[in-house]
Order: C-alpha cells, then structure tokens, then sequence
C-alpha cells in the first residue's frame, strides 16, 4: 500500500495546485469584472453633464458597447439613448456649420457611432442609420443613383454625392455584419447590402452571397457588371477608383485558373472583355497621371484579354516603377549584395553612383559587417569613406544598432556605454529599454538600477513640461515606473497634473477662439481624440498598466482633471482596454 500511496501523493499535490491556480485565475477575473463595471457606472452617472449632445450620443454608444457582454438589455437601451442625443445634436451641428459657412465639419461622429452599435447590433445600427438621414444624405442618394452623374460641374454636387458614397459603403457594412450576427437572414441581407451600389466592398459581398445563393450571386454580378460598363472610368468621375477597384475584381475573378471541382461566380465573358477595355484604358491613364504602382493583378487580366498587348504593357510598367517607384540603380545594388562581392569590391563600385545612392550603399555596407558579428569592421568602412556631419550621422546609427544587440543578449554595462555614446536626444527610448530589461532579469537585485535608467531618462525633460516631447518622456518613464515602483510612479504622474489642467484650459480657449472645431461651446470633442493640449497618445496601453498596479488610484488621478469630457474619455478608453 505504502508504494501505491507514494505514486499518488504527486497527482494529488497537482492537482491541489490547479485548482487553487483556477480559483485564483477565477477571483482575478471577476474583480476585473466589477472595476469595470464601477468605471461604466461613474461614466454614466457624469454623461447628463456634458454641454454637448454630440459628446453624449458619442459616450452612451461606447458605454453600450462595454455592456454588451454583461447585459444586453442594459446595453440596448444607452444604444437608443446615444440615438437620441444623436438626433438632438443635429441643431448643434447645423448651427455650428451655418456660422463658418461649412458644408460638413468632418468628424464623421454619426458613422462612428452607427458603427459602434453595429459591432453589437447591426439591425438596430441600420434602423438608426435611416431614421437619422438628413436633407443632405438623401439629397446626395439621389444624386448617386443618377447615371453618368456629372460630379465635376459642381462642388456642391460633389459634397453631396461623397456623403452619400460613405452611406452607402457604411450601409454595405452594417447589413454585412447583419448577416452575421442574424444567419437565417444572411441570403436576404448580403442581397440588400450588394444593391445598396458598388463600393470597395461589393466584390466581397458577392463571394459571401454566393457560397449561400449562387444563383442569386450570379444574378447581381451581371447586373453589376452592366452598371459598370455603363459608368465612365475617368478622372473626372469622383467614383472611377471605386469602380476600378470593383472591375479588376471581377476580371481577375473571371481570368484566374481554377481547379476542376471548383465552384465559382459565373461571369459573362462579353461584359468582361468590355470591362477590360475600361479598366485598361483607367490604368493607362491613372499611370500617367498619378505616381502609385499598378495592381499585380492587371498583368494577368491583360494577357487574358488582350495578349498582342500585355508585352508592350509588361515593359511600359517595368520602365514606370522603375523610374517612378525604385530609383535608377536598385537592381544593381541588389545584385552587389546578393552576390557576397567583398567589401573592397562594393567599396569600389559605389564611387560611380550619385552620393546619396553611394551613401546608402556604405550604410548597408556597414549594417551586413555588424550583422555577421564583425563590430569593428562596420565602424572603419564608415570612417573610410565619410567624414563630417555625415559621419557623425552614420556612427550614431551604428551605435543605436550596436545598443539594441547589447540589450537584446544582456549585455546590460555594454548596452549603457553604447547608449551614452549616442545623442542625448535618441537616449531616452534606449534607456527605458535597458531599465525594463535590467529589471525584468531579476526584480529584486535590478529594481533600483533599473529606476536609475529611468532616471537618466528622465533628465532629459523639464519637469515644467515646455514641450510635448517633454510631456511624451515624462509618460513613458512614469509607465515604466508604475511597474517598477508603483508608489513612485503615481507620485510622478500627479506631479504634473496641475501643468496638464493649465495646457487643456488654455488650449480650450485658444481652440474656441480661434474657431478650432475640436472645442465648441466650451467642451472638447469626444470624438477628436486626445486633442486636449497634451497628447496622450496610446492612453489605453498606458492606463492598462495603471490599472494593473493601483485601480482606486488610477481613479483618484483621473478624476483630478479639471475637464468633465477628459475624464469621461480616460475612462471611456480605460473600460476599453484595461480590463482585457
């Protein structure tokens, strides 16, 4: 007994382990579950607040969005709350358009937030969407469904039939999603969302429809194809990139090879030939007007349809990019590389190219020695052949190369003297690197050194935050320290919150009065961003790891913003991301 009792001990231990790392696992994700949702509830309980219906349609439809998972009843209901102050804030806007004499302001806060509801609940986002069209939406539908529209003669038509595109193409997207998330209606709403017009979208939609109803797939692709060759594909015509885009679909569709028992959108092989003509005469055109490379589909489409041509093309195109797109001696640096030449050799043949293909050809030179481990090389090819300002330039990349090898291996002493050698305006990524590795090796033994990197990071901003590269230092070393020293971290952070709340006050002023649409009627926007006077810039990430460390505290630091709508955005982005 005793030899089958020792056999058992282990399982059990195991098994004693798993669990209690379950219940751990278990008890960590409900406590994030209630901080989030007593971050909704402050959110919500200081939307009413807000002077702009805008910014409150924008925050009930996010707060819906974070309900969801929890209640979907609950979620619904600020989803038709957001609605409402969606239609209120329709007199905000045309106010605010009539006094600048502006046609659209350009925040696009209607589709975002049809958006979001969708992502939830697309057939309530598409009831919404149609119940809240303006007289310019419809004006501009009926515009679109004119043919052979001419959207040159006018701006104003063209104003108008470019709100009614993004209807269009939005539409397109929700009963997409509709589709989805309602699969018995999927045949009946991929057909609605294909006759909504063509957008990026409408080849998509097709396969989609296809794989339920090929029949009816069949059937709206003729239909299609006979509305495109019914349009002019010319650079006047504001929907030609679209049509483009849809009729290479098409013909890259109808001109590839299938296996035997493949099943496929049968297209016409006469509306494809005069779709072809179209699209190549497009491309010709779109070629010697504009600087973008060409589909890599369109060689295949051509040798389909016009093989006397898709030589002469093929050789055009190579000229084009290669003028146009890769400069004049790519190929033959390529080939210096690939060919293992010597150094001495690459060395020599530079000096016929231009210096600044010369110069690129050292760098890369220089970079292929330090990655075959040779340090010393690398450094000499460029003290051969530069001196000056480009020298110096070339080195400090050197060195920003070398310190990133150091800290990846380890090699933490090596790392700092690289780092020191650099600029002191390119030290201060290096150096929260270093910290975050020193301490991430042991925590105990590094945690002080680590914090000295920061430190020296640090200096390099004033604490009176002069600048926003200053403000951006001073957030990164505090999330690195967050981590490292929770305490002092937050205690750096609150250092500056004062000079935060006198930034977005005075940019609030300066942006009203200077008739900045991110501010109106005293408020930021919602839906601009961080645009407060400071730029968080990726808040979410940052707020994650503050979570992380203190949650009562991250709360208390917000909510010593002076601004009602900044608070009720950190929140907004905290619940988005932080509870993940």
């Amino acid at each position: 007994m005793r030899l089958v009792c020792r056999f058992f001990v282990l399982p059990i231990i195991l098994l004693f382990s798993v669990v209690g790392f379950s219940q751990t696992s278990n008890e960590a994700k409900i406590i994030k579950q209630k901080q989030k949702l007593i971050l909704l509830e402050q959110i919500l309980s200081d939307i009413p607040n807000l002077k702009l219906a805008q910014n409150r349609a924008v925050a009930y439809a996010k707060v819906g969005d974070l309900l969801w998972d929890f209640d979907k009843k609950r979620a619904n209901r600020e989803f038709q709350k957001s609605f409402d102050e969606l239609i209120q804030a329709r007199s905000e806007m045309e106010e605010y358009l009539e006094k600048r004499s502006l046609f659209s302001d350009g925040n696009n806060i209607r589709q975002n937030i049809l958006q979001t509801i969708g992502g939830r609940d697309a057939g309530l986002a598409l009831e919404f969407m149609r119940k809240s069209r303006d007289e310019k939406i419809l004006k501009g539908l009926g515009l679109l469904n004119q043919p052979n529209n001419p959207f040159s003669t006018s701006t104003n038509a063209s104003n108008y039939l470019q709100l009614a595109q993004a209807e269009t193409q939005l539409e397109q997207q929700l009963l997409n999603k509709a589709a989805d998330q309602n699969p018995e209606q999927a045949v009946k709403l991929l057909k609605d969302a294909v006759n909504a017009g063509v957008t990026y979208q409408t080849f998509d939609l097709l396969k989609r429809l296809f794989e339920k109803d090929s029949a009816a797939a069949n059937s709206l692709a003729s239909k299609i194809a006979d509305e495109l060759n019914s349009t002019k594909f010319t650079s006047e015509n504001n929907n030609a990139y679209v049509n483009y885009i849809v009729a290479v679909a098409f013909l890259y569709e109808f001109s590839r090879k299938k296996s035997p028992n493949e099943k496929y959108l049968n297209l016409n092989e006469d509306q494809m030939r005069l779709l072809a003509e179209k699209v190549l005469n497009y491309v010709t055109e779109y070629r010697n007007f504009n600087s973008r490379g060409e589909d890599p589909r369109i060689n295949s489409i051509i040798e389909k349809f016009f093989p006397e041509k898709a030589k002469q093309f093929k050789t055009d195109n190579n000229v084009y990019k290669r003028n146009v797109l890769y400069g004049e001696f790519n190929e033959e640096v390529t080939k210096l590389f690939e060919n293992n030449s010597s150094s001495q050799t690459i060395i020599e043949k530079s000096k016929k190219y231009p210096d600044p293909v010369r110069r690129q050809v050292i760098q890369s030179l220089s970079n292929k020695l330090f990655r075959d481990g040779d340090k010393n090389s690398a450094r000499i090819v460029l003290k051969q052949n530069f001196s000056g300002d480009v020298l110096d330039e070339m080195l400090r990349n050197l060195d920003w190369s070398l310190a990133n090898k150091a800290v990846e291996n380890g090699n933490f002493d090596e790392a700092s003297g690289y780092i020191n050698k650099l600029h002191k305006n390119m030290q201060h990524g290096f150096l929260l690197n270093l910290a975050r590795a020193v301490y991430s090796k042991n925590p105990v033994e590094n945690k002080d050194r680590a914090k000295d990197f920061l430190r020296q990071a640090l200096s390099e901003a004033s604490p009176e935050l002069r600048d926003s590269r200053d403000f951006t230092i001073y957030m990164s070393v505090i999330t690195e320290l967050v981590g490292i020293d929770t305490d002092e971290g937050f205690q750096l952070f609150e250092s500056i919150i004062p000079k935060l709340n006198e930034l977005s006050n005075a940019a609030k002023l300066l942006y009203e009065f200077n008739g900045n649409g991110n501010v109106r009627n005293g408020e930021f926007l919602l839906s601009s961003g961080n645009s407060w006077g400071f730029d968080f810039g990726s808040f979410q990430q940052q707020g994650k790891v503050f979570v992380n460390a203190d949650f009562d505290r991250t709360l208390k630091l917000i909510d010593s913003f002076e601004n009602r709508e900044i608070r009720i955005d950190l929140k907004l982005q905290l619940a988005q991301s932080a509870f993940n």
